[in-house]
């Protein structure tokens, strides 16, 4: 494997929950915020992915 490979690979993992984010909002949209209570965790969640583990990655690549 080259070096880098598995940043690189979790990185496109993070554009695969956006994916799931998304979903959920659209669910979001259509049953409402006070039925979507799944939903909305799910969308927290996975939000929280997007803007979490690139940082984390980064991190890692500084050695820290």
């Amino acid at each position: 494997m080259r070096p880098g490979a598995w940043r690189r690979l979790l990185l496109e993992k993070v554009r695969a929950l956006s994916l799931y984010r998304e979903q959920a909002e659209k669910g979001l949209a259509l049953v409402g915020e006070v039925r979507g209570e799944r939903l909305r965790e799910m969308r927290e969640l996975y939000a929280f992915f997007e803007r979490e583990l690139p940082k984390l990655l980064e991190r890692f690549s500084e050695g820290g």
